[in-house]
């Protein structure tokens, strides 16, 4: 006699994807024996005890979860990081989200952080020390595209398309957007805006150590691409570009924090903007 272990999975009959859920699990048994070269099969159905008990739809599509605490923290694709209060299993509900600046996913949660592998962007760091409002704080850009991401120790490793696994360290090479001043980014670009807050428009300011291209952005606080204001080669040395308060279609937007995402040498800067209108 031997005894396999299953579980079967029931599926929603509605939208794929979008509906975080929670399940209870009970294990089935598949039983099999065989005499005089007879095989016997029984099965007992476990639909009754697997459902579904509780679940909150997403704004995007959910691709991936963590847990940490009474929180779920769900990368949703275009609409980036979305947590979810899980302290009733049968009632979640959506509490706050943040933006990144590419799809969103894989997310792994480490302390008060959170790292979501987001595709061109490379690897996002969210602060996640108050779940309700969680902020982009920075991040570290990869060779190819990020797809995955995985916390051990003091390392984040990343499955990185093409490029294999890359790794990085969590205190190291990560770009906070904290600074008011001109940020040394591992020897290989600063970046800042002056003034701040501004109103119309604000001068950003960046330093590049080599040659090579340079992708100068604007995005809000929700990861959305405001505007592209450089994206070309560019020679080492100091260099600016004005922002008017304005998105790319000519519209100004309203009062808000603003940040500026500066890609050179492989890595990703970060500034926060102030608009007071």
């Amino acid at each position: 006699m031997a005894t396999l272990r299953i579980r079967r999975a029931c599926g929603d009959g509605g939208k794929h994807g979008r509906v975080v859920a929670v399940m209870a699990f009970a294990t089935c048994t598949l039983s099999y024996a065989t005499l005089g070269g007879i095989a016997r099969a029984e099965c007992i159905d476990c639909g009754s005890y697997l459902h579904w008990v509780g679940g909150v739809d997403t704004p995007g599509y959910a691709h991936g979860v963590s847990i940490s605490g009474s929180y779920a923290y769900v990368v949703d694709l275009d609409a980036g990081l979305q947590v979810i209060d899980i302290t009733d299993p049968a009632s979640p509900q959506l509490v706050g989200g943040v933006g990144t600046s590419d799809w969103a996913y894989s997310i792994a949660v480490s302390g008060s952080h959170a790292y979501v592998a987001a595709r061109e962007a490379g690897l996002q760091v969210i602060d996640i020390t108050d779940p309700v409002s969680p902020q982009l704080v920075g991040g570290v850009d990869t060779p190819d595209a990020a797809w995955g991401v995985a916390i051990s120790g003091s390392h984040a490793y990343v499955a990185d398309g093409s490029a294999g696994l890359q790794v990085a360290p969590l205190q190291c090479n990560i770009v906070g957007v904290e600074s008011p001043d001109l940020m040394n980014v591992s020897g290989l670009y600063r970046l800042a805006n002056h003034p701040n807050p501004f109103n119309p428009s604000t001068t950003i300011v960046y330093e590049i150590l080599t040659a090579g291209p340079v992708r100068l952005q604007v995005f809000d606080l929700r990861g959305h691409l405001v505007r592209t204001l450089r994206d070309e080669w560019s020679l080492a040395g100091r260099h600016a570009a004005q922002w008017d308060g304005r998105d790319r279609d000519g519209r100004d937007l309203p009062s808000a924090v603003y940040l500026s995402r500066l890609h050179a040498g492989g890595k990703v800067a970060l500034g926060r903007m102030t608009l007071v209108r």
